[in-house]
């Protein structure tokens, strides 16, 4: 696959405008969610564990299958559209659901299910699509504004949720979240790039298909190592992320106005992440690039332990800035895996393999998230944090010496037999 494709002028843009908006609704929408479980419908810790789950369930359910289905689709950018006035319909009812007091903790599960499966669809087309419209851009350039664009989204979300949740209450970030899928609907129906359509070639059967983007995984060392090590990496920071607004809210005080503003430091360092991914690449190589993002990934982790182990003011000191350090090194970590996955295989495959990445990080992300919830609710949240420190650390030190090996094929001779054993 080349680096670079052909695509009109102001494409991209349009594209990543599209993608920010989105990226600041679905943040919005991120916070305010468990911010509703815990203050409206006073969800406890294994409720909270359970809602964090619930969008990874249409991943590990379906993600392989929407893999294949995303490969064989020709119109990727028709699906992204129709995605979007979907995922407004599914927030829009959750947003009348609370405007006539009708709606529940498990009015939310429903919805954040529905609300995944449309997440997953769009990121199974995402990387295909992308090369459509990147221009004379190289993929890892592209993706690192991309990254550092969603970034800036993520930080306004966030920051403003608890504001916008103080002047309009609960529905009114949600509303705003309708709004940015309609704007990103807008942006992508504007692109004037073609569509693009896949390669003719020898109708498959599914399995075959599926396995096809599997033999990938296992062909390209470093995504073999993300594929075992590397989920135990998943594992710990879904134990983290699924018990913070317990932690931020409960544990450490913090008001529910300013809940949103702790994320700011994290997209922040995000943007800045985004911003050396492609710089570190150039100088020291991708290897360097994902070693630097998960050596971090660790440090913030006992960061945030610390933090819950200290509590009051140290303690939220502590847990901000975990949380900026893992925005920071995660965007590293972001940038260099989604670079190779998307260099590693053409349009033909890249939705299998995107999707298997996604399916079995969401497995290992509801196995970190149920475990968050009935850790905490054995031995307390403290303890359960200081086993995810544990836990990242094992990923970690076993990513990194998988990493250290020679790589056994360049990623172009891989997909080239992988895309042999398919036809």
């Amino acid at each position: 696959m080349p680096p670079t494709v052909d695509g009109k002028s102001g494409d991209f843009g349009l594209f990543m405008a599209g993608q920010v908006s989105t990226t600041f609704g679905s943040a919005l929408t991120a916070v305010v969610l468990p911010v509703i479980a815990v203050e409206k419908f006073m969800a406890d810790e294994w409720q909270i564990g359970l809602l964090h789950a619930s969008s990874a369930v249409p991943m590990v359910l379906l993600g392989f299958l929407v893999g294949v289905w995303s490969d064989r689709r020709e119109r990727k950018r028709w699906w992204l559209i129709a995605a979007d006035i979907v995922s407004m319909v599914a927030i829009g009812g959750l947003c009348l659901g609370i405007v006539f007091d009708v709606a529940g903790f498990y009015w939310i599960l429903p919805v954040t299910f529905l609300f995944g499966i449309l997440t997953l669809v769009a990121e199974a087309l995402y990387f295909s699509h992308l090369q459509t419209v990147i221009g004379n851009r190289t993929i890892l350039q592209a993706r690192s504004r991309l990254i550092a664009g969603e970034r800036l989204g993520s930080s306004a979300g966030r920051g403003l949720s608890g504001a916008l949740i103080w002047v309009g209450g609960y529905v009114f970030p949600l509303v705003i979240d309708v709004l940015t899928f309609a704007v990103n609907a807008v942006c992508l129906t504007l692109i004037k790039s073609p569509d693009g359509a896949r390669e003719q070639r020898r109708e498959s059967t599914i399995r075959e298909d599926i396995a096809a983007g599997f033999r990938l995984l296992v062909r390209i060392p470093l995504l073999k190592a993300f594929s075992t090590f590397g989920l135990l990496i998943s594992v710990a920071e879904a134990m983290v992320m699924a018990m913070l607004p317990i932690l931020l809210l409960r544990r450490l005080g913090l008001p529910e106005f300013y809940y949103g503003l702790v994320f700011i430091a994290s997209s922040g360092t995000a943007i800045a992440g985004a911003w050396i991914s492609p710089r570190l690449g150039d100088r020291w190589g991708i290897r360097t690039v994902n070693r630097f993002g998960l050596a971090g990934i660790a440090l913030s982790t006992m960061c945030i332990a610390v933090g819950a182990t200290l509590g009051s003011v140290p303690g939220l000191i502590w847990a901000v800035a975990g949380l900026a350090v893992l925005g920071f090194f995660g965007s590293v970590w972001n940038v260099g895996l989604t670079t190779l996955v998307t260099a590693s295989a053409d349009s033909a495959v890249l939705g299998r393999v995107s999707m298997n990445i996604r399916t079995l990080t969401a497995l290992a992300g509801i196995v970190g998230a149920v475990s968050a919830g009935v850790l905490s609710t054995a031995w307390g949240i403290v303890n359960q944090l200081w086993i995810a420190v544990v836990v990242v650390a094992v990923g970690v030190i076993l990513m990194a010496l998988s990493m250290s090996k020679p790589e056994q094929a360049a990623p172009h001779a891989v997909e080239r037999r992988v895309n042999a054993d398919i036809d």
